[in-house]
């Protein structure tokens, strides 16, 4: 019996000292730490510096406020005269509510990136991927800054609800899908040899109105 003292003298050595270790957080620069207790939130640390947190039924979640580049490749998506198109984006992005994006999605990366394709098949679907040179109407390969700006604000209105603020969304790469690029590159082909002969003609005509108007 004289020796339990010692003994737990020396289990508190232990436990005290790996409790003090696993109880640090630090708060790097850029970084909150989202503080929540047995499922309530605590509060927000948002100094930068070095604290003390009971571990013990307390969670500490780290949000880092700095900007960061999610890629989108290979969206499949059908245009607006159902043409399968394959799109790439980009989008840049940063936390500014770090209890909404600790609190209010389960992975707030993953949900913008979910959030990105699903946007970039919406919109893109609205639009034709080319047009003709005279038409007015709004294309993905034509109209790119138009249709980027549209993403993005659409893209920020998916994203509010988990704190995070969209700088920017853009399409990177836009193609036909390869089961019918074949197809379309014959026919851009085939425009494109259209439009020269026309403008052969045209040009004809004008040197023989020209040569008409010299007569005269």
């Amino acid at each position: 019996c004289t020796c339990c003292p010692s003994k737990a003298s020396k289990i508190l050595g232990i436990i005290l000292p790996c409790h003090a270790f696993c109880s640090c957080r630090t708060v790097d620069e850029r970084t909150e730490h989202v503080v929540s207790s047995f499922g309530s939130l605590l509060g927000v640390r948002q100094e930068p510096g070095c604290y003390y947190v009971n571990f013990c039924g307390n969670e500490t979640r780290s949000i880092s406020l700095k900007e960061r580049v999610t890629d989108l490749p290979d969206v499949k998506v059908a245009d607006l005269s159902g043409a399968p198109l394959l799109l790439s984006g980009v989008a840049t992005w940063r936390v500014v509510d770090s209890v909404k994006a600790a609190m209010s999605v389960e992975n707030y990366s993953r949900f913008l990136y979910q959030k990105g394709s699903a946007v970039l098949k919406t919109v893109a679907s609205k639009y034709r991927y080319e047009v003709a040179d005279d038409s007015e109407s709004i294309s993905l390969r034509q109209n790119t800054e138009d249709i980027n700006e549209e993403m993005a604000k659409a893209l920020q209105k998916d994203v509010d609800c988990a704190g995070i603020h969209v700088v920017s969304f853009s399409m990177t790469d836009i193609s036909y899908s390869p089961e019918i690029a074949a197809a379309m590159l014959v026919k851009q082909q085939a425009e494109a040899l259209v439009g020269a002969r026309r403008l052969l003609v045209e040009s004809a005509v004008d040197i023989a109105h020209h040569a008409m108007e010299g007569l005269e």
